[in-house]
């Protein structure tokens, strides 16, 4: 691990573990647990980087809801999401992890500064926007707004999409279209009706937010 990742965990991992305000409505972790949870967190750090903002086309985790974050946690510790990714890292993962630190992660993930994201090409970035905001009609295909939200900012256990890695919305859809997912029948049903041409759209627009 280089200086800098070094340094930016540590400092993440202070503000985590000894903010006052940290964990607002969660008990104070033992001695045990915050050992294990700084262990987990630099596990985590390799492909999300210690603040939530993915390298290698890993999801963003900084801002997402609690509700959203620990849904997918309990998600990959139940194999319901089981994608070759999925199979071969995050369920070894999480299944080491123990189930009382759920929420400090979703917390302490949940608290990272939202960043913005990479430069998007304005052409994608306008067909994206009238799908996200409007659906596609001629295909019953609902407009996403409807459940992320106008801002694509998410709530619950609804995913934020704003900044969100694009190539991670993709790969989403394609987990969606395949069958990797297929705990929500609104997302698969989606996810099958769009075209490649119209997921890139999508993926390019709230990736831009």
């Amino acid at each position: 691990m280089g200086f800098k990742l070094k340094n930016t965990l540590k400092v993440a991992l202070l503000a985590i573990l000894f903010s006052p305000a940290a964990h607002s409505d969660l008990p104070a972790m033992t001695a045990g647990q915050q050992l294990e949870f700084k262990r987990d967190i630099q596990v985590c750090s390799y492909c999300h980087s210690p603040v939530g903002i993915a390298e290698y086309g890993a999801a963003r985790l900084e801002g997402q809801p609690t509700g959203y974050l620990e849904a997918q946690i309990n998600s990959f510790i139940s194999h319901k999401r089981n994608n070759p990714l999925a199979r071969d890292l995050m369920w070894g993962t999480f299944d080491r992890m123990d189930p009382k630190l759920i929420p400090y992660f979703a917390e302490y993930f949940s608290k990272q500064e939202i960043k913005s994201n990479l430069k998007a090409k304005p052409v994608l970035v306008a067909q994206g926007k009238d799908i996200y905001l409007n659906g596609i009609p001629s295909k019953n295909i609902k407009a996403c707004q409807l459940c992320h939200g106008e801002d694509a900012k998410g709530h619950g256990t609804t995913p934020r999409l704003a900044s969100q890695e694009k190539s991670y919305v993709i790969d989403q859809f394609l987990d969606w279209q395949n069958n990797y997912r297929n705990y929500s029948s609104t997302m698969v049903e989606i996810s099958k009706a769009l075209d490649e041409q119209e997921i890139l759209a999508v993926s390019e627009y709230v990736s831009s937010l």
